[in-house]
């Protein structure tokens, strides 16, 4: 049985005030409020355990930063609701848009009574307990649906909306959060389409996520929360698969899309900056694994090959680089026999994967 680990449970024009806020927030030491969040005990009185988080911070990023640690330190996913028909199925029939607003808010005091008091949601009562929560604090939320990429072989596919997620405002500026993503991971059975192993482990990239980067595995089914002029849905659909060990550090540059339409022989140059100083790049695709190479790991981020195995090095099929600053680029020939997907490695570890089609 074949298992991988999804995105943590785990990009250009956008607002250009948005990544100066995101700085502004980028140097708050959150380590005082994350404590005292983890130490409230759990209580199924929203109103009143939104005052506790909240009381002791007059600053709006300081309230909704204790709201999301204390979300996602004390609910966990509910991987039974997921793989139950009952969520896949959700629908209702309305008489008008007053009687579906009615509808939708019973889901949702149900979402978040289920979260409250078992401690467990799925994306939609993580995000309906955030809304409410925030609410309660006077901080403006809201609740958007979408697509979600999470798994490598939906580069260039069309999906379908099944996530949700939050959009805050503060001092009048948009920001995006996913609280489920932020909280932990499962595990994907690949062929029943099932979760299981449920793994707490916060991820801090879905905190007041740039708007690039969040689409890099966000995209609204409501234009309305799109905050990247002339991104479309098929653009997202497109676009290559982020690795969740890279996807905050990584910006690529070239080439712009996921899905490569070649031909054999050509060479494909992939451009892109990262804080993080690399050392080996390699290539897997369709027909060919690179072999793992026994190697240290250096506190520099310096790589060591532990091995004198020059037959092992020749197949691991190391791909010259340049770099200058955070720029890496680098060439990838197209082999003669036919491929479906590339999967670029950086030292060692997944980062990208992109589609393959052949012209001609």
């Amino acid at each position: 049985m074949k298992r991988k680990f999804l995105i943590p449970l785990f990009l250009l024009l956008a607002f250009p005030f948005k990544n100066f806020a995101q700085q502004k927030f980028d140097k708050i030491d959150f380590t005082e409020v994350d404590k005292f969040a983890r130490s409230v005990k759990p209580d199924d009185d929203l109103e009143r355990l939104t005052q506790t988080l909240t009381s002791p911070y007059s600053e709006e990023v300081l309230k909704l930063r204790s709201i999301f640690i204390w979300v996602t330190n004390n609910i966990d996913y509910d991987v039974d609701a997921y793989n139950s028909e009952k969520y896949k199925q959700i629908s209702f029939k309305c008489k008008n848009p007053a009687d579906c607003a009615e509808k939708w808010k019973a889901i949702a005091d149900e979402r978040i009574e289920t979260a409250l008091k078992k401690h467990k949601a799925v994306c939609g009562g993580y995000s309906e307990l955030m809304k409410r929560m925030c609410t309660a604090a006077g901080i403006k939320c809201d609740v958007v649906s979408g697509y979600s990429k999470t798994k490598p072989y939906e580069v260039g596919i069309p999906l379908n909306v099944t996530h949700a997620w939050n959009v805050v405002t503060i001092d009048s500026i948009p920001y995006c959060l996913d609280a489920t993503w932020a909280a932990g991971g499962c595990f994907d059975d690949i062929e029943t389409g099932k979760i299981a192993d449920y793994k707490k482990h916060y991820n801090n990239y879905y905190w007041l996520t740039p708007t690039d980067n969040f689409l890099r595995n966000h995209y609204p089914a409501n234009k309305k929360w799109l905050y990247k002029e002339g991104y479309t849905k098929e653009m997202f659909f497109d676009a290559p698969f982020y690795s969740p060990q890279i996807i905050g550090n990584i910006n690529l540059l070239s080439p712009s899309s996921g899905v490569l339409r070649v031909k054999a022989g050509d060479t494909v140059h992939f451009r892109f900056t990262d804080e993080e100083k690399f050392n080996y790049f390699q290539a897997n695709y369709t027909g060919y694994v690179s072999p793992m190479v026994p190697h240290r790991r250096l506190a520099n981020h310096e790589i060591l090959l532990n091995t004198r195995d020059s037959a092992l090095i020749q197949r691991a099929k190391f791909i010259p680089f340049t770099h200058k600053g955070n720029v890496y680029e680098f060439d990838f020939i197209v082999p003669e026999q036919t491929i479906y997907f590339i999967e670029l490695l950086f030292d060692f570890r997944s980062a990208l994967k992109f589609r393959v089609h052949y012209d001609g």
